[in-house]
């Protein structure tokens, strides 16, 4: 561990800053059946399908993609960029 990290974050000591002290993310677990919308995206010979889950407060909650072929590049970087 470097001193930095023993005293609290203090990066930029010599000018004066300190980073800002990071928390994680809080996650809310959401109902087992909540609202969702399907829809499919088209982007030149590539059809694509995302589904949209919402809270309660109709705020988007949570965003998977899908529709390249499975074990594909293209599948990989659709679930790493999917939210949920």
């Amino acid at each position: 561990m470097s001193s930095r990290m023993r005293r609290g974050g203090l990066a930029a000591r010599g000018r004066g800053r300190a980073l800002p002290v990071m928390t994680p993310p809080s996650r809310v677990r959401l109902p087992n059946r909540r609202r969702a919308e399907t829809c499919e995206l088209t982007i030149g010979n590539l059809t694509l399908t995302a589904t949209v889950g919402f809270d309660q407060t109709w705020r988007p909650a949570e965003v998977f993609l899908c529709g390249a072929r499975d074990g594909s590049g293209l599948a990989a970087i659709l679930d790493d960029a999917s939210v949920g």
